[in-house]
């Protein structure tokens, strides 16, 4: 099985499932993500584009303020310490309650500045946990960019805008917007037993109304069918691709409608 990641708005980490999304916002320029796992488990990423700033320090001693603030209203001592790299970055813990190990540095191949920390229970240890992911989080500019959140894995191109997501337990939804295409990426669980039932060609035709098979491969079909009648006004296409990963147990479905051209690419469900 691949190695389990979390990729969001060009990023990504080495992260089970097991760490759930607790706040996604935010788009590609600014936003915050924060995820949680067993007990007080966090992991928080913040980004905001822009050139690098000639003192990461003082946006670290910004972020203290919050910290120590919130610390203030649980009448709880705040202490935090930083340790400025050769490279421009900054690393830096504190403790309040709870502790948190991180890191800030500008991201030159995204513009972006970046914030990753790691936080849980004072009394865990954890501080060489978080810098293993600081070090493998990775940072995508142009080219296909991976999502994969609670299942569902996909890579779409760099210029596609997240406009909606719906994260069950049973479906994940992922909505992107182009130029000249809109893509919708699901995952569906209880692969093995839906394909039994229907097999996976008749279920991936009920699933996204399209009839046409255009192409049938190892545990994967490309469908086709009548586009809708704004994307017939547009001339575009609509095309959907179904792959079974059976080592999940999960149903993955690509639909696309989309200019001449500008279709789905198998490469985009790899």
């Amino acid at each position: 099985m691949p190695e389990a990641r979390f990729a969001w708005q060009g990023f990504s980490l080495p992260l089970s499932d097991e760490w759930r999304p607790a706040i996604l916002s935010g788009g590609h320029r600014e936003g915050y993500v924060r995820l949680e796992g067993e007990r007080e488990d966090a992991i928080q990423v913040r980004w905001k584009a822009g050139r690098a700033p000639r003192q990461l320090n003082q946006r670290v001693l910004k972020y203290f303020g919050n910290l120590e603030g919130a610390a203030r209203r649980r009448k709880l001592e705040f202490k935090g310490e930083l340790d400025p790299n050769d490279d421009g970055s900054v690393e830096f813990r504190w403790r309040a309650g709870l502790k948190g190990y991180g890191r800030m540095w500008h991201d030159a191949g995204t513009n972006r500045v970046m914030l990753f920390e790691r936080s849980g229970r004072a009394k865990d240890s954890f501080k060489q946990e978080a810098r293993a992911l600081w070090e493998a989080l990775e940072t995508f500019g142009s080219g296909l960019w991976p999502w994969s959140v609670v299942g569902l894995s996909v890579r779409v191109p760099a210029h596609y805008r997240l406009e909606s997501w719906k994260l069950l337990s049973g479906r994940t939804t992922l909505a992107f917007r182009g130029r000249g295409a809109k893509v919708a990426a699901d995952r569906w669980c209880f692969a093995s037993q839906l394909i039994a039932r229907h097999g996976l060609t008749d279920w991936a035709r009920a699933a996204t109304g399209l009839s046409e098979l255009v192409e049938e491969r190892d545990g994967a079909v490309r469908l086709s069918g009548r586009p809708g009648l704004l994307s017939r006004a547009r001339r575009w296409e609509v095309v959907a691709l179904v792959r079974h990963d059976p080592a999940r147990n999960h149903l993955i479905v690509l639909h696309s409608e989309h200019a001449p051209g500008l279709g789905p690419e198998w490469e985009w469900l790899s």
